[in-house]
């Protein structure tokens, strides 16, 4: 996922938070001993966060 979609617009735009916030996330990387992971409701807004980034795709169209 992270080779095709920018991990920063999405912490930013969904999320208000920063690049590495998501990456220890999505990762699972330790933070302050614990392993970091999304509430319920973080997984509701990165789910409806893949669902609009899907609209917008599917609804670009380049026209010569």
């Amino acid at each position: 996922m992270t080779q095709f979609v920018s991990m920063s617009y999405i912490a930013k735009n969904y999320f208000n938070k920063t690049k590495s916030w998501l990456s220890q996330r999505i990762n699972g990387h330790d933070v302050n001993g614990r392993q970091a992971q999304f509430t319920p409701e973080e997984i509701d807004t990165l789910n409806k966060a893949f669902s609009d980034l899907s609209q917008k795709l599917g609804a670009f169209r380049i026209s010569l």
